[in-house]
């Protein structure tokens, strides 16, 4: 296990008892589905084809169940080698802070980042920090210490862009930059292979050529001869592809441009004439509307032949939830899932590095640790019912690869669409 992800579970563990016992909750009660569900083509008889807002479907017992973060708790206890009680504690605590968070970023736009010191979270601000803003974070019970960087929110996506349009003046065509874990430390890892001969790679001929705001940062020059960051449309085997079955991507969630319906993949993955429900083994036509591969992150939407509802699965078991919100906020030690179709898993991760940007797309976040394989492109990454992000490929930082992913609140800039909840 890497040095940093062992960490990050540590941290998880010390973070669980951090947030207060009440917010634990117990075993969620089954539910058994109602008999207005229709089944559609494909669907047992009993099997909702519209999972209830905010329930998820039980395959392994034929019910709708409540409490879909109770299940990624099991998944989180596993990951970090804590009790269920602990990991439910822990994402409780997550949500209600960045609920918090998003609150306090409109009131105070000082505020920067959260990350965590010691199992306690730390908010970040561009410069001091108001006592109001605090009050408002420690409502979700831990104690919020204060401290203070040299950039704002907004300002530290401009040092990624300028860091980022550097390199690709320099030539250099694979890289990937993203600041450290803390904010403190800028990195950017190069790939020198193809890199135009005579290029200074060095920390100080790179920080010469940038502006006077990266002076209160350290930057840290990572440079290999290998790839530093890639997309996973490899291998087949997966939902989104061609009318030939053959597959090579998972789609994530369905979304809506408000005159269609259709259903959202990394744009990496081209054009995919067929989708198939690997659940029903229903296949449906699909056409390619509109791709971004950019400063927004990695995004297409297709429409389909078929009736898109607000439901994804969770998992190899064919587990289907109800969408029910997109995450807006990620902060380091940010607890999610992920799904895959090639890897066949439902993997569970922290944030490691919240602000990526690469040679391809920007604005990703990247987990601790890699599990992401070629055709797991495209999925969807979540919490209980929120709908994260995109799974999109990985990076290589700081000397290991780290799961990669889009984020879903930026899919509206990418693409003009929404995801349907």
């Amino acid at each position: 296990m890497d040095r940093r992800h062992r960490q990050a579970c540590t941290v998880i563990a010390a973070l669980a008892l951090a947030f207060s016992a009440g917010a634990v909750r117990s075993e969620p009660p089954r539910v058994a589905v109602q008999p207005h569900f229709a089944p559609s083509t494909g669907l047992a008889v009993g099997v909702p084809a519209d999972v209830p807002d905010g329930k998820w479907y039980d395959p392994s017992i034929g019910l709708v169940r409540d409490d879909p973060l109770q299940v990624d708790a099991r998944g989180l206890a596993d990951h970090a080698h804590i009790s269920v009680a602990q990991a439910r504690a822990w994402l409780n605590g997550q949500l209600a802070l960045e609920a918090l968070a998003e609150r306090a970023e409109r009131l105070y736009p000082e505020l920067v980042a959260l990350r965590w010191v010691d199992g306690h979270p730390v908010a970040q601000f561009a410069g001091a920090a108001p006592p109001g803003a605090i009050q408002l974070l420690e409502q979700a019970g831990a104690k919020v210490r204060a401290e203070q960087v040299q950039y704002s929110r907004a300002s530290a996506g401009a040092l990624l862009g300028r860091l980022r349009d550097l390199l690709t003046s320099m030539g250099v065509g694979d890289f990937a930059v993203a600041f450290g874990p803390g904010g403190r430390r800028l990195i950017a890892s190069i790939n020198s292979v193809g890199t135009p001969a005579g290029a200074q790679l060095t920390a100080a001929s790179i920080a010469a050529r940038l502006p006077g705001q990266f002076d209160a940062m350290r930057l840290d020059v990572q440079v290999g001869a290998g790839q530093v960051a890639r997309s996973s449309s490899v291998y087949g085997g997966t939902d989104g592809g061609n009318t030939s079955d053959a597959y090579w991507c998972t789609t994530a969630f369905t979304v809506t441009s408000g005159a269609a319906n259709g259903i959202a993949s990394d744009g990496h993955c081209g054009t995919m004439p067929r989708v198939r429900d690997w659940v029903t083994s229903e296949k449906h036509s699909m056409s390619l509307v509109r791709s971004h591969i950019g400063g927004w992150g990695d995004f297409e939407w297709l429409t389909t032949t078929g009736i898109e509802v607000d439901d994804f699965y969770a998992d190899e078991a064919g587990s289907r939830r109800d969408v029910t919100g997109v995450t807006m906020r990620i902060d380091q030690v940010n607890v999610f899932s992920w799904f895959g179709r090639t890897s066949r898993n439902d993997w569970t991760g922290s944030v490691a590095y919240p602000w990526v940007s690469t040679s391809g797309p920007g604005n990703l976040a990247c987990f601790g640790a890699s599990h992401v394989i070629g055709g797991d492109s495209g999925g969807p990454v979540y919490v209980g019912g929120s709908a994260v992000g995109l799974v999109w490929g990985w990076v290589l930082i700081d000397g290991a690869r780290r799961d990669c992913l889009s984020r879903a609140d930026y899919i509206d800039d990418a693409l003009d669409v929404s995801i349907l909840r």
